[in-house]
């Protein structure tokens, strides 16, 4: 079975890594809002495949946070029954907005995002020449929710929560 899913692994883990991968609500002046995104998650989810079916994710994800919260660094690894994927993404915070890059190691793909953050949620673009997708992550405590929403009907949608660990 061909999963529809083969490219949208790596807007997972840009939006985890910009959330990419969990945003607290900050206020101005106190450090940036991927502040408390640092450490190691873990969690699951599914997307979606080519035959509309759902197909179980387990996913775990290292983030490094710099420049007083306003910069993330983030390695996600996600795997199912059919596929994996080892997504990498660095983003910058400026001004409630973000915006860096991604790459998808397993299949060479990559690209750049933007967005905005907006208390504790991220809404952002992902694109690369070959594929774009919408991106929302929410966090709340040490949960985070990420769902991705590609373009174009090839592919999925891919829907994660984790767990700070």
């Amino acid at each position: 079975m061909r999963c529809q899913f083969s490219v949208g692994p790596a807007f997972v883990a840009v939006w985890i890594s910009l959330s990419a991968v969990a945003v607290p609500a900050y206020a101005e002046g106190s450090s940036g809002p991927f502040a408390g995104m640092a450490g190691s998650w873990s969690g699951g989810g599914s997307f979606t495949t080519d035959y509309g079916s759902r197909e179980a994710l387990r996913c775990r994800s290292n983030n490094s946070v710099g420049s007083g919260g306003n910069s993330l660094t983030i390695m996600l690894r996600c795997a199912s029954a059919s596929t994996n994927f080892v997504l990498s993404s660095s983003v910058q915070h400026r001004g409630g907005s973000i915006s860096g890059s991604w790459s998808e190691a397993t299949r060479g793909v990559n690209g750049r995002i933007a967005g905005r953050v907006q208390g504790n949620r991220i809404a952002a673009q992902a694109s690369s020449d070959t594929f774009s997708a919408s991106l929302a992550l929410t966090t709340n405590g040490n949960r985070q929710t990420i769902v991705i929403q590609p373009q174009s009907r090839d592919f999925g949608v891919v829907a994660v929560s984790l767990s700070k660990r």
